[in-house]
């Protein structure tokens, strides 16, 4: 492989090994009512169509997972082929690189990268959408503010002045259920600051009833069952036990405001339970 060729990808990947975003990737809380109504003082409210792959971030520290942690082998297999596929993707690296743009953070999906299906049927083996970027400042910037050529999430702005909260999300939901947004939508404000939650309700209607008990018993489930997508087939070459361990160490550690005061063996056990049936289903 022509280290020239694939430079700029290089550097920022080798860069993530000594360093960590001054900038995290964040995590994404699930949508409600309560927090819906939490942003409705916003000036506009964004909502952007889900894909099925895997958040990422580009900055001048380096790439990172949502973890804020540099991506295993196999995401990189597939950076490598965007970046040889992509010349937005080569001009976007080349401005972090030039120290024109900060960062920016991103989704890596395509037909070879669907863990839950949804793009199974895409043009594309691999493909990536930007949903916002990176100021000097470090503050989140929407994506259509953003500077250079870029391929873009879809987005649908709304006016909370113009609908009640039961209406907004109603909207969102109508939105979310499309064939065409995938996993379903992801809502933010940049104003007065930087606030995103996800809105899943294709997977909701999927989750058994005894997982839907509270709001965080389906977080919770929804989590799991993320993580498990991603392992794909490397799901089948661990216990259940262990796969218990790392997902509630992931658990803890991405999603305090979740189960940060849930008793680590309660969650393990919780968790156990929720592999137990996806590898049931897997099966099945």
């Amino acid at each position: 492989m022509e280290w020239v060729k694939y430079r700029d990808l290089f550097s920022l990947y080798n860069e993530s090994f000594f360093k960590k975003s001054l900038k995290p990737p964040y995590h994404v809380p699930t949508l409600d009512l309560g927090s819906l109504n939490e942003i409705m003082t916003a000036p506009v409210i964004m909502v952007q169509k889900k894909y099925d792959g895997t958040h990422l971030q580009v900055t001048r520290d380096g790439i990172f997972n949502h973890n804020n942690v540099t991506p295993d082998e196999n995401i990189m297999r597939f950076l490598i082929r965007l970046y040889d596929e992509s010349l937005e993707f080569r001009q976007l690296l080349s401005s972090v690189v030039n120290g024109e743009l900060y960062g920016f953070n991103f989704e890596l999906f395509g037909r070879k990268y669907t863990p839950k299906k949804y793009h199974k049927d895409y043009e594309r083996d691999i493909d990536f959408r930007v949903f916002d970027w990176v100021d000097s400042e470090l503050e989140y910037k929407p994506v259509n503010e953003l500077p250079f050529l870029y391929s873009a999430v879809e987005t649908v702005e709304f006016n909370p002045k113009e609908y009640s909260v039961d209406e907004l999300f109603s909207k969102i939901n109508d939105l979310a259920l499309r064939e065409d947004w995938f996993e379903g939508a992801v809502v933010k404000v940049y104003e007065p600051e930087f606030r995103v939650f996800k809105w899943k309700p294709k997977e909701y209607l999927r989750i058994p009833e005894r997982f839907k008990r509270s709001e965080k018993m389906r977080v919770i489930y929804s989590e799991t069952i993320d993580e498990l997508d991603k392992l794909g087939g490397e799901v089948f070459n661990h216990s259940s036990e262990n796969l218990a361990v790392k997902i509630r160490d992931y658990l803890m550690d991405s999603h305090p405001e979740v189960v940060g005061r849930m008793n680590p063996d309660q969650l393990k056990n919780i968790v156990r339970e929720i592999v137990k049936y996806y590898l049931t289903q897997s099966f099945s």
